[in-house]
């Protein structure tokens, strides 16, 4: 099957590389095994253009790990990567046959659109990633090859897109986009009344619609809606660019009782929700348009309504301040700040634990996440133990600037795994179904020297995880704390 590597430069994906050029890469000093042998790509490929690449290998010694396919691209008059991908062979290293002749790839790449046009060397191998004390050090794979100098196997040109004429400046979604102000006549005059009276309020100095459903209607579910409003205004309709539909529900004067909202597509799918209301403070409800796009399709609204199941029983409710509300576009930089740990200083094996990591956000994630957690031996990976736990306040809702903690699922080191010093690894993620061909999207970094790297990362097979990257520098593959099992 064939590998593939996308980029996607979208507002939901954030991907930290598996190769990080802050930890060392060496070469190992063990004898050569590994003859390179061909290696196909284009030679002149434009910028943000998909191609096709593989690399043949020949080895005159077994591997008994399961090697990664380094790839960079190193700009004329420099040394330091401009772009580092990486990606594991379809048919593991540790399963390759001394003297046969293996094809790494083919995968298809995609070039970054913010690379510079200019000549690039292509630097390619394998390597094996080794935790230690020292930390995490890239270990590559000598070639046989006495030509070859640094992994160096060839050169491409990357050159500028053809455009056949400009593209227009995209048209910037506002950040709030009221749907109804209730601030004319003609604003109330938009409702469609079913079994009730529609009139202008106020919550509070919130201008707002008054309903009141008719006693003596024979309708089952009586209310308002906004539905031909749709067809008068389109531009209305579509809610996909946007975080929340945010309204104030209020109850009549001593009044209480239970209001449903109900959102409908073109093609007939809803989305309900229900609300119970006193005649004390107003609710400000936002609703998240993960969670109703999951419904229907956000991008095509066709109707909104508020009502109530009580039949011929009169009530009153108000409605103020609808409209959809975006938090603003994420940039391409790491979002996530680690705050800190909070999880015991040592356990027993076969003793139930949780850990609960603390983060904030620097700026909106606008994919639904979830939290890791990795506990291993320091430096042998044993013992190792996963665990997945949903946010309790969807990511997208994150208050910026202000810290969240999040619990682990329960955890338990294995009564047959070794004591000693355990590594906990823990962050947000996102899984994407991909059947091997999900897009992701690329991150930019600093190496040592301050130089800035485009990092990619090869999906994974059926289901891609996308782990958001830190804004701390000094963490390094998520690793977030340790500690001693006993």
């Amino acid at each position: 099957m064939r590998r593939t590597i996308f980029l996607y430069i979208g507002l939901i994906l954030a991907l930290v590389p598996a190769t990080i050029l802050r930890a060392e890469s060496r070469v190992k000093t063990t004898s050569p095994r590994v003859m390179f042998k061909s290696f196909g790509i284009q030679t002149e490929i434009a910028q943000g253009q998909f191609v096709q690449a593989s690399a043949f290998f020949q080895l005159t010694a077994p591997i008994d790990v399961n090697e990664k396919v380094f790839f960079h691209l190193i700009p004329e008059g420099s040394n330091r990567p401009a772009v580092n991908i990486d990606f594991f062979p379809d048919y593991p290293t540790s399963r390759w046959v001394v003297g046969q002749v293996v094809q790494a790839g083919p995968a298809d790449i995609v070039i970054p659109p913010s690379i510079e046009p200019g000549e690039y060397r292509v630097r390619l191998g394998l390597m094996e990633i080794v935790n230690s004390e020292e930390g995490t050090i890239y270990e590559r794979e000598p070639y046989i090859n006495s030509d070859i100098s640094d992994f160096i196997v060839g050169k491409v040109t990357i050159t500028e897109p053809l455009r056949e004429q400009e593209e227009e400046e995209p048209q910037e979604k506002p950040t709030e986009l009221r749907i109804v102000s209730f601030e004319k006549d003609e604003d109330i005059r938009l409702w469609e009344p079913v079994g009730a009276e529609v009139s202008a309020a106020a919550i509070g100095e919130i201008p707002a619609a008054r309903v009141r459903l008719l006693p003596d209607s024979r309708v089952p579910y009586p209310g308002v809606e906004l539905s031909n409003f749709f067809g008068i205004f389109p531009e209305y309709a579509d809610w996909a660019e946007y975080d929340v539909l945010q309204f104030v529900l209020g109850a009549g004067a001593g009044e209480s009782g239970r209001v449903l909202v109900q959102v409908n597509d073109q093609a007939g799918r809803q989305y309900k929700r229900e609300f119970n209301l006193s005649g004390n403070a107003p609710q400000d409800i936002k609703l998240d348009m993960i969670e109703m796009g999951g419904v229907l399709d956000i991008s095509d609204i066709a109707r909104i309504k508020f009502f109530s199941t009580r039949g011929k029983k009169e009530q009153v409710f108000l409605i103020g301040n609808l409209r959809l509300l975006a938090r603003g576009i994420a940039d391409e930089s790491p979002s996530v700040t680690f705050v800190k740990l909070q999880a015991p200083a040592s356990i027993k094996r076969g003793e139930v634990f949780f850990v609960t990591p603390s983060f904030l956000l620097e700026q909106p994630v606008f994919a639904p996440c979830q939290l890791f957690v990795h506990v291993y031996k320091e430096n042998t990976n044993e013992g190792r133990i996963s665990a997945t736990s949903s946010l309790p306040i969807p990511i997208r809702n994150w208050p910026l600037k202000e810290e969240i903690s999040v619990a682990s699922a329960p955890l338990m080191i294995r009564p047959d795994s070794p004591p000693g010093t355990y590594v906990i690894r823990a962050g947000l993620f996102t899984t994407i179904e991909s059947s091997g061909e999900g897009y992701v999207k690329f991150a930019a970094w600093d190496d040592r020297e301050g130089e800035t790297v485009l990092n990619i990362t090869q999906p994974v097979e059926g289901i891609d995880y996308i782990k958001q990257p830190y804004t701390n520098p000094e963490i390094r593959d998520w690793e977030i704390g340790k500690i001693t099992v006993e």
